[in-house]
């Protein structure tokens, strides 16, 4: 049977795993560099890993920033601004990978979500990564919604005070203090309730899983305070996938 290689690029670490169609059978985690000739070489030595004995069938790439998925290319990254103009798919398609998608990153992780965790029962969810910076994905009606110009759902990029939400919440965090960070994100989960009305939203990323306790109470009293749709449910749920970036990668070609 052949198998899909998974990756989940972010701005500290690259994941790879290699999905079976039902679970994970290997994975590798590497630091990611910072700089394209050394990014180039560990992402041939990870798929050389990940590929070792195994008949690999597709790769799939989700990485952060925004993402041309027909054409294979990073537009543009925030934090890993090298790629900027990578040809992603040609690069991994050189190696003798000739079945390759790309995808944005919290797409991907949204993706996984919705087919294998949290989202599986919903139709209309928020799917926020928060890590190194905001990564986020919707999913309308049962289908990952991009935009017209594939930026959308992308919600570290609004403005908040002259600046981009994801540089408030990175200075936030990067000092420990998570009070702040959920003041930004009770603002904008509340905006972006009004506007989707979605089922949940489900939160991956370090600090999801490290930190969520310390301002969960901040967003459900913004949800309380602010939404005047009452039928509205402050559903927060935070994932339980092992690798669900990497999963939602490999899960492009289940699309």
């Amino acid at each position: 049977m052949k198998q899909m290689i998974g990756l989940d690029i972010g701005g500290t670490k690259i994941e790879g795993v290699v999905f079976d169609g039902r679970r994970a059978v290997k994975s590798l985690t590497i630091v990611t560099p910072r700089n394209l000739s050394d990014f180039k070489y560990s992402l041939t030595e990870l798929l050389k890993f990940l590929s070792l004995g195994i008949h690999i069938g597709a790769v799939g790439v989700g990485t952060a920033g925004v993402v041309d998925s027909d054409k294979g290319v990073v537009l543009a990254s925030p934090n890993l601004e090298f790629l900027k103009n990578f040809k992603f798919a040609a690069y991994i398609k050189s190696l003798g990978y000739q079945n390759v998608k790309i995808d944005n990153d919290a797409n991907c992780f949204a993706r996984a979500e919705m087919l294998l965790g949290q989202g599986k029962k919903y139709k209309n969810v928020v799917g926020v990564i928060l890590g190194t910076g905001i990564g986020s994905g919707l999913y309308l009606n049962g289908q990952n919604y991009r935009g017209s110009h594939h930026g959308g759902g992308e919600i570290g990029q609004l403005i908040m005070c002259n600046d981009t939400l994801e540089h408030h919440y990175q200075k936030a965090k990067d000092k420990g203090n998570f009070s702040e960070v959920g003041r930004l994100l009770s603002v904008r989960f509340v905006d972006l309730a009004k506007i989707f009305d979605p089922d949940c939203f489900i939160l991956g990323g370090t600090v999801s899983k490290l930190h969520y306790k310390k301002f969960s109470t901040q967003i459900a009293r913004a949800f309380s305070k602010y939404l005047n749709n009452r039928k509205f449910k402050s559903k927060i749920l935070i994932s339980h996938l092992n690798s669900a970036g990497a999963l939602g990668a490999a899960l492009l070609f289940n699309q």
